[in-house]
């Protein structure tokens, strides 16, 4: 990841002071917001294209229309509201303004904190609908009870790994923006 450092060596070695504009200082401010925000719109819109495709063959693959109503329903919300919040998170990352640079990092950084909660909260809704609508109608015995704990599990830790990256991409501009004052 480029840090501030790289970007105001960049800065100091540019050809000269007069071309120095503002253009320029858009331009590397640019190269370094972007890589921070095309990681995380990289993964949303994996995520958002895997669930649609998930919503559109759900019912043929799994059969979840023979499971009971309730679990039927709670998977097609959690799914929903899954979708919803990946594309409101793709739109509301790529909506360009023309903040100072200081005021721009400051507003993606706010966003970033409330798409870091509703993602977490979303995905854990998502799982737990998953697991109990897959779940559901079974004849349960031992094995099939280890193989739901152990989804569980997987499923907790995902959600640890994922809660730590947005802490890493928001501490990263957390600190570019502490750089700049």
């Amino acid at each position: 990841m480029t840090s501030i450092e790289d970007f105001k060596s960049e800065w100091q070695n540019s050809e000269s002071s007069a071309a120095k504009d503002l253009d320029t200082i858009h331009e590397m401010a640019t190269k370094q917001k972007n890589q921070v925000f095309n990681r995380v719109n990289l993964r949303f819109a994996i995520e958002l294209i895997s669930f649609t495709i998930l919503a559109i063959v759900y019912d043929d693959w799994f059969d979840l229309n023979r499971k009971p109503s309730w679990a039927y329903i709670t998977f097609v919300i959690a799914l929903g509201l899954f979708i919803i919040n990946h594309v409101i998170a793709l739109v509301s990352l790529n909506i360009e303004t023309d903040y100072r640079l200081k005021d721009f990092i400051a507003n993606k950084l706010r966003q970033l904190r409330k798409l870091s909660k509703s993602s977490l909260i979303v995905s854990g809704l998502f799982a737990a609908a998953f697991i109990v609508s897959f779940s559901s109608g079974l004849d349960l015995n031992r094995s099939k009870i280890m193989v739901i704990l152990a989804l569980v599990i997987i499923n907790l830790v995902a959600l640890v790994i994922s809660q730590k990256k947005w802490s890493s991409r928001i501490s990263h501009l957390e600190q570019i923006l502490e750089d700049l004052k």
